[in-house]
């Protein structure tokens, strides 16, 4: 499809203060069709043809390969396009790591929980078909819990090498591991490079970013369990890692499950949000007649809940990572064990009756570490009650309605939890300063662009709790790194599912950025699938230029280059760091919005080798392609 121009119409803030959605969901109309367990997206125009493609993991089934046809809607690759098998499939990454001018993807695969095995997936590109080379490439890995792939030149000769990051087993095998790009095959590295990757350590994600004013970019590292878990830095410039996050930080963080980057305050200089989250108990009201509620249990305390209503109950049962069957509930002071009416995969379903004779009395739980769930009926008070008890980590969710009223609701064991707000680090002379953000709900996931094309970085956030999902935000800039938070944008999200991630690409090409959010966050169940949703940018007046970079000297996707443009007497900075974060890939094409400039004044690129390229007085909204000029730096 080919650039449009936008003419005419209302200024974007205009239409935001009168109330007008900046987005609105596509889904439908864009054949995109999916409701499940989610856990990663990736754009890439993986056919060249001009059009952003999609890939989705789709979690314990087989990935997808959206064909984006460049009228707006998208078709699945055939088998002969995609050869995959159904698998525990994780984040993926696309990237042109043969240099041969289309794009290869990377997926990472679970291992059964660090008890199993499950080879990665690495897809060269050959003319369209998508072919797993994963073993003869060396980078299969079966025994690694995949987290997350990260493609990097780490020692600039032109070639793409690749960071898996693992969750830890408890047999401490396959932890994370960077491999080396020797050609024809994948070698993995060893101290010599002086990247420490513990194997003990949950290394969960990883992105790039230039923290200290020069190329090339650092390596920072994230994790998730257990907490608190502070990313660590690696500067890379010398050709052997060496961490520098002391330096930087302002202090540890921890329970980080996303980060993004990017100039937000319009200094020239990288910047950083920081996403928080924790997998936690929770439980929730949802009329009153019906709670859900989310369980997590470490081996070290009973959970459970009071429920304050002589009605009969349906009860379903979600029990998804755990090992275990139905058998698993007691009933009453004798624990008779009650066998569901129904099952379908990880969920049974029960009725109860308060006058049923086999529910009365509290069981003696002793020092309950065994997996199971306990439930009774105290007629005295009127009351039923849960517990959950497990020797290792579980978790339980459950859905519970009453055919009369719940008085009142409690919690036992736990308390429902505030919603961890995420870090704003704003460059700041050496180093990062904490800077304000709005209040805002549980959101594990962000992703950044331009999305009113007004020439600064704003952000969407996906936002959730740990069993009822929750409206994601948009988070508006107003360039100097100072957000406000808009309602009725479009992107709200749905009900359904435990928002995940956000990937952004500008699908349609017509320069403003739209959103595609995936609604399936955690161990999966009924109560946390949920379906995929596209939302199109509906745009505004300002004008925009895309940017696709080809490396000659340097990789040829350009990843770690920068690029500064200068329009309306206002510069911007955008990097070339793959534009991955955790469990999302983003377009890698360069996004510009220009508000009312009509002229690009100067644009300059500095490329990974340090050759620096420089243009001038250029058109606007359009998408232009910059070959890496081959003289020496």
């Amino acid at each position: 499809m080919k650039p449009t121009i936008l003419l005419g119409g209302l200024a974007l803030a205009w239409n935001m203060a009168l109330g007008a959605a900046l987005f609105e969901e596509t889904t439908t109309a864009a054949g995109i069709a999916y409701h499940g367990a989610g856990w990663s997206a990736a754009w890439r125009d993986y056919d060249n043809d001009g059009d952003a493609d999609l890939w989705t993991s789709n979690h314990g089934g087989r990935p997808t390969l959206y064909l984006n046809l460049g009228d707006g809607r998208f078709q699945a690759a055939s088998n002969r396009r995609l050869q995959s098998a159904v698998r525990d499939g994780h984040a993926a990454a696309w990237a042109d790591m043969d240099n041969d001018g289309d794009a290869d993807l990377m997926e990472v695969t679970g291992a059964v929980l660090g008890s199993g095995a499950g080879a990665n997936q690495l897809f060269r590109n050959d003319d369209g078909v998508l072919t797993d080379i994963a073993p003869q490439a060396g980078v299969d890995y079966p025994l690694g819990r995949g987290r997350v792939p990260l493609w990097l030149d780490y020692d600039n000769d032109g070639r793409l090498d690749l960071l898996i990051l693992n969750q830890s087993r408890a047999d401490d095998k396959a932890p994370s591991a960077l491999f080396h790009n020797e050609g024809e095959r994948f070698r993995r590295t060893g101290p010599e490079t002086g990247l420490a990757l513990p194997r003990t350590a949950n290394d969960t994600f990883a992105i790039l970013t230039e923290l200290q004013g020069g190329l090339p970019m650092e390596l920072v590292v994230f994790g998730t369990f257990p907490p608190p878990f502070a990313p660590r830095i690696y500067d890379y410039a010398s050709g052997r890692f060496q961490e520098v996050t002391a330096s930087l930080m302002p202090r540890p963080y921890g329970d980080l499950f996303d980060a993004v980057s990017g100039d937000f305050n319009g200094d020239l200089r990288p910047d950083l949000l920081l996403m928080r989250y924790r997998y936690q108990s929770d439980l929730v009201r949802l009329d009153d007649h019906r709670l859900r509620a989310g369980l997590f249990n470490n081996g070290t305390r009973v959970r459970g809940l009071r429920i304050h209503t002589d009605g009969d109950l349906q009860l379903a049962l979600h029990l998804p990572t755990v090992k275990w069957r139905f058998d698993a509930l007691k009933l009453g002071a004798r624990q008779t064990t009650r066998a569901p009416e129904r099952t379908h995969i990880i969920s049974g379903y029960f009725s109860l009756s308060s006058r049923d004779p086999e529910v009365r009395g509290a069981p003696d739980l002793g020092p309950a570490r065994r997996k199971a769930v306990y439930l009774w009926f105290d007629a005295d008070e009127q009351v039923w009650e849960l517990r959950f008890t497990s020797e290792s980590w579980a978790f339980l969710q459950l859905e519970i309605t009453s055919d009369r009223p719940i008085r009142q609701l409690q919690a036992v064991g736990f308390t429902p939890p505030e919603p961890l707000q995420p870090v704003l680090l704003l460059s700041q002379g050496d180093g990062y300063r904490e800077a304000p953000l709005p209040r805002l709900p549980s959101c594990p996931s962000a992703a950044s662009g331009d999305f009113d094309n007004d020439g600064d970085l704003d952000l969407y956030l996906v936002c959730t709790r740990a069993i009822q999902n929750r409206p994601n935000q948009l988070l508006l800039n107003d360039g100097h790194g100072r957000f406000r938070r808009v309602n009725g944008h479009g992107a709200e999200g749905t009900h359904q599912g435990v928002g995940q991630k956000a990937a952004v690409a500008d699908y349609d090409n017509d320069g403003h950025l739209d959103l595609f959010v995936i609604n399936g966050l955690g161990p999966a169940s009924p109560l946390t699938r949920g379906p995929y949703q596209l939302f199109r940018n509906l745009g505004g007046q300002g004008h925009w230029l895309e940017i696709r970079l080809e490396g000659v000297r340097v990789n040829r996707d350009g990843l770690g280059a920068q690029v500064r443009l200068t329009a309306g007497g206002k510069t911007q900075l955008r990097e070339q760091n793959g534009m991955s974060h955790y469990g999302a890939q983003d377009d890698q094409r360069l996004h510009f919005g220009l508000g009312d400039a009509q002229r690009v004044e100067r644009l300059e690129l500095l490329w990974p080798d340090g050759s620096r390229q420089t243009l001038q007085d250029l058109g606007v909204d359009r998408v232009l392609t910059i070959r890496q000029e081959t003289a020496e730096p």
